[in-house]
């Protein structure tokens, strides 16, 4: 938004319609978020944070998508091998195609992705790590630092007032 102010990159989340990039600027955090043809830019005030988590989701319709897959390409493999074991060849490129949904599928059931959750007073944003878990911990303790030093000067300004 303000085009002085250096920023710093926290990390991206995506998902089937968008994509946002989070930014860490000086007072707050700015998400850019790419919808089709339309970019909106929105803030997230260190001083308006009223909680940030960090939780592990799995994705019910990324598991269902690469199971499905997985599942096709390995099924016709299987039945191709046992209508004919002498095709094998053709059995192994199915078993190509299907290896990679297969292991995607597992590595999403047992690591699944971080998500860093910041709520503001009037708006939100999450970032998402799938496979960079100290990442993820790394920048849920830099916004939570952030957050903490914005609320603590704010009380001492409110003091000092009154």
């Amino acid at each position: 938004m303000s085009a002085h102010v250096p920023r710093k990159l926290l990390g991206k989340s995506r998902s089937f319609g968008s994509r946002a990039e989070i930014y860490q600027a000086g007072d707050g955090l700015e998400i850019e978020t790419s919808e089709q043809y339309n970019i909106v830019q929105r803030r997230v005030l260190f001083d308006d944070v009223m909680m940030v988590t960090l939780h592990r989701e799995l994705g019910v319709l990324y598991l269902i998508l690469t199971g499905m897959l997985a599942l096709f390409f390995l099924g016709i493999a299987l039945a191709i091998l046992s209508i004919n074991v002498d095709a094998w060849q053709g059995a192994l490129i199915f078993g190509i195609f299907g290896a990679p949904p297969f292991f995607a599928f597992f590595i999403r059931l047992f690591l699944g992705v971080d998500v860093v959750t910041i709520f503001g007073r009037r708006s939100k944003a999450d970032l998402r790590f799938a496979l960079r878990k100290q990442r993820a911990r790394q920048t849920y303790g830099t916004i939570c630092a952030a957050v903490r030093t914005a609320h603590r000067r704010e009380e001492g300004r409110v003091k000092s007032e009154g």
